[in-house]
């Protein structure tokens, strides 16, 4: 499809980007004492900047959960159905541990 008109006034997609590796971020780690979790909050700042992962936000966002109250033969079943999205990025935080952070060692 021929573009239509040019479009100047938009950021581009800030894509393959780690935003754990910002200065200013990593100071902060350092200065408040948190630089035992430097390497971990890098390679979760590389996951979170990647393509995929702003791909499965996206349809996370766009596709709501659907709770299913009753099956097709009316028998009660309260499932939600997510977003293939969503348990990506659940998978991906489980993982990492992000679940269970605030109570790890």
């Amino acid at each position: 499809m021929p573009d239509t008109h040019v479009v100047s006034n938009q950021v581009p997609p800030l894509q393959e980007h780690n935003p754990a590796c910002s200065a200013v971020l990593v100071e902060a780690l350092i200065r408040e004492g948190g630089q035992w979790g430097l390497d971990e909050v890098t390679t979760l700042g590389a996951i979170s900047g990647s393509r995929q992962a702003q791909r499965w936000g996206e349809l996370a966002n766009r596709n709501r959960p659907i709770l299913r109250t009753h099956d097709r033969y009316g028998h009660r079943i309260d499932e939600v159905e997510y977003d293939p999205g969503y348990h990506e990025l659940m998978r991906v935080a489980i993982e990492h541990g992000l679940h269970a952070a605030p109570w790890a060692d």
